[in-house]
């Protein structure tokens, strides 16, 4: 927040009974554009600030956040007052460190944007989706600019600026008696977006998965594209591999670290130094210096993510996996960039009789537990002469640890995902009607 010294906020917790403190400062600049059918619904700005404040006193984590320069006493007292009910552990936060340069988060041409920027992107958008029996059903596009800076008791003081766009465009094709739809979109950390591309991809997946037909069921070759590899793994693997989802005794993965759980192809990883990553930066959301760590290598899983509290809890090290959605919440553990190596030659890994899946849903249902799934796709073909015939619906039925031991094959069609970057794999799942 303008005129007010963050150095001062952490003398006062200190002064009020907090045995250390951290101030977690951010203030954000946004543009949005919102699309409905071929017309612009509606174009907004916002600039909001605000500050999280975490203490630490007799041992346990309290927080509060305020973007009311006038609220910074109260903040600080609701902070060690939750602490005094908090049931969260932990000792210190983490010290001053040297941190990394990350590539590629920054972009000046986002802070300098105007609204007529993103309208511009909009009407290319909706004029390439206004295709022959093609029309756009929805879409919009976001670019946000944020500066970030962290201040502890124990002398930590990081910050940086960042920046991020995302665009996507859902289109329609046929008659209402005869229709389908589908959708394309794209996400980065530059204003470097083809608009109109997403609005032709979109009217062309459209046209291309109207009018299905049946399939053989039962046990079957699939190729789930990265889109729909993202929604799967984001539904199973995500929430198993969350420390305290593992401390409830709720996910699989503790029997499984330095087990084989996948081909010897298979080389996960969550990076967050990777170069324009969505969640890149030279620090985490609790100033830990950013690095790469590894989670399956050579089809062997390794281990989980932690942030400074879980990382205690267990004994260990932070991986630099705290993640706040904003200042208004305090970091929790998740993935900053999680990476699939590709591995595949060629982008095209299908063979005759493969099904193709682009999209699922219910990804949602799955039970992360197990890692049971059952998803439906409306945007799946059949690998029939060498081409992709559409499908005319087809539910898929897995589980995420056998459908990771039966991968066949991984591509090199990688592609952002927010913050996943996938390539598609071929796998075996069974499939119905």
């Amino acid at each position: 927040m303008n005129g007010i010294d963050l150095r001062d906020i952490l003398e006062k917790c200190e002064e009020f009974g907090a045995d250390s403190a951290e101030v977690y400062a951010k203030s954000i600049y946004s543009l949005g554009v919102e699309i409905e059918k071929n017309n612009i619904k509606y174009v907004e700005s916002k600039e909001s600030e605000g500050i999280g404040i975490r203490v630490i006193s007799g041992g346990t984590v309290g927080f509060a956040s305020t973007s009311d320069p006038n609220q910074l006493t109260r903040c600080i007292k609701d902070s060690l007052e939750h602490s005094r009910m908090s049931s969260e552990e932990l000792k210190s936060f983490p010290c001053k460190s040297s941190y990394p340069e990350v590539s590629g988060i920054n972009d000046q041409n986002v802070w300098d944007m105007q609204p007529r920027n993103l309208v511009e992107g909009a009407e290319s958008m909706i004029c390439a989706a206004s295709q022959e029996d093609t029309y756009p059903i929805s879409g919009s596009i976001s670019a946000s600019a944020s500066d970030v800076r962290i201040l502890n008791s124990s002398g930590l003081d990081v910050g940086g600026k960042e920046t991020l766009v995302g665009a996507n465009m859902e289109a329609s094709f046929g008659s209402d008696q005869d229709k389908s739809s589908s959708f394309e979109f794209d996400i980065s950390r530059a204003y470097d977006i083809d608009f109109e591309y997403i609005g032709k991809k979109a009217a062309k997946m459209a046209k291309k998965s109207r009018g299905g037909s049946k399939t053989s069921l039962g046990c079957r070759d699939v190729i789930l594209s990265p889109i729909a590899l993202g929604s799967i793994l984001g539904a199973t693997l995500i929430p198993a591999m969350d420390p305290d989802e593992v401390w409830r005794r709720r996910s699989k993965i503790p029997d499984l670290i330095s087990e084989k759980i996948g081909p010897e192809d298979l080389n996960i990883a969550d990076n967050g130094l990777l170069p324009k990553g969505v969640n890149s930066r030279g620090f985490d959301d609790e100033g830990v210096p950013s690095t790469k760590n590894p989670v399956v290598k050579n089809g062997i899983m390794k281990d989980i993510l932690y942030d400074c509290r879980t990382a205690e809890r267990e004994g260990k090290e932070s991986t630099s996996n705290a993640v706040r959605s904003s200042y208004s919440t305090p970091p929790s553990t998740s993935p900053r960039n999680l990476v699939i190596e590709p591995v595949s030659s060629t982008k095209n890994i299908q063979d005759e009789e493969d099904i193709y899946v682009r999209t699922v849903l219910g990804a949602h249902t799955a039970n992360s537990v197990t890692g049971d799934f059952s998803v439906a796709s409306r945007e799946s073909f059949e690998i029939e002469d060498g081409k992709q015939k559409p499908l005319s619906g087809i539910m898929l039925y897995g589980n995420l640890y056998e459908m990771l031991s039966d991968i066949k094959e991984i591509g090199n069609d990688t592609r952002k995902i927010d913050n996943f970057v996938l390539p598609s794999v071929k796998t075996s799942l069974e499939v119905s009607n």
